[in-house]
């Protein structure tokens, strides 16, 4: 599974996960690693707006790999850091599903299959969880979670408040933590 929550770098996930699943698919065939394993992939709808084109590199190489995107319609830690309303944090709506067909993917490959679905509640989630063709993880598998804009976990908002705080400097002059702390609930 890649997260570059360490990295904070946008747009690194999807080349990352090329990366990974052709290298996985290398040691499958050297023997060195299960044929049960798979790449698990979480991203954001901006950050694959970005670097899309390495479904293509997917596709070309065969890889098996499961994608989740996660589409808010944007770039949510941007929003919590610079403003909920900031128009360059909102990204123009894809059809993401679409992907794998304008990159060339084959149609009813028995050995590459692509599998692709859309979800808006837990229950649509859950049931495509569910899905054979999704938990064998063999071939092109995406997708798309709908979540509203401002949904970010605690974790984020926190990181939001560190760095907010750092940025404003010391104590003297300062609004208090109170107040940086209303600041982040009201973009909340």
């Amino acid at each position: 599974m890649i997260n570059s929550a360490i990295w904070l770098s946008i747009s690194y996930m999807l080349g990352a996960c090329t990366g990974a699943a052709i290298a996985q698919a290398e040691q499958i065939a050297d023997g060195k690693c299960p044929a049960s394993g798979r790449t698990i992939l979480f991203e954001g709808d901006g950050s694959f707006q970005m670097s899309a084109q390495s479904v293509s590199d997917m596709i070309r190489n065969r890889v098996d790999v499961v994608i989740f995107l996660i589409n808010n319609d944007g770039y949510t830690i941007e929003r919590y850091i610079h403003g909920m309303k900031a128009r360059h944090n909102w990204v123009q709506p894809w059809m993401y599903l679409e992907s794998p067909w304008y990159f060339g993917a084959p149609k009813d490959d028995p050995d590459y299959p692509v599998f692709t679905r859309w979800a808006t509640t837990w229950g649509e989630l859950r049931e495509i969880l569910e899905n054979k063709q999704l938990r064998a993880g063999k071939g092109f598998n995406m997708v798309e979670v709908v979540m509203d804009v401002e949904d970010a976990p605690s974790s984020l908002k926190n990181l939001v408040l560190m760095v907010q705080k750092r940025n404003v400097g010391g104590p003297e002059g300062t609004s208090s933590e109170m107040e940086m702390e209303e600041r982040v609930q009201a973009t909340a």
